[in-house]
């Protein structure tokens, strides 16, 4: 998994290699599961992100500190962010979302979005994912 996050003329990069739990459900969509580490400051904490088509994902952490993302392109979601300094309302607006973990060969998955802190944007993130 590889994650950017741009805040204005900052741009941070991060990536992460771990086990999954990766199942598709009965309704065509994806599930990806893994434990967070002390690497990603989230330890403790369990995420899974579900994929359906190319239009909807969600992010869900649970355990020491919970957030649940939705991403629909199109749409603006107001979500619950937790950290450990705080949880927050945020409001995330997806701009592109990408799927292929469907298919037999090269699962990937990628998301684009917004985040915002009472209607400031705060940052600009993309997130890709790859299951080998």
């Amino acid at each position: 998994m590889k994650s950017v996050q741009i805040d204005g003329n900052e741009r941070n990069e991060t990536e992460l290699t771990t086990e999954c739990r990766f199942e598709m459900t009965s309704d065509n969509s994806c599930v990806i599961t893994y434990d967070e580490s002390d690497v990603t400051g989230f330890d403790g904490s369990k995420t899974k992100l579900t994929f359906i088509g190319e239009s909807y994902a969600s992010i869900e952490r649970s355990g020491s500190y919970n957030s649940s993302l939705l991403l629909e392109t199109g749409k603006k979601h107001y979500c619950h962010y937790g950290t450990p300094y705080g949880s927050f309302t945020v409001g995330i607006n997806a701009i592109d979302i990408k799927n292929s973990l469907l298919q037999s060969d090269k699962k990937s998955a990628y998301v684009k979005y917004t985040v915002d802190l009472n209607s400031s944007y705060v940052s600009e993130n993309e997130i890709f994912f790859d299951i080998v």
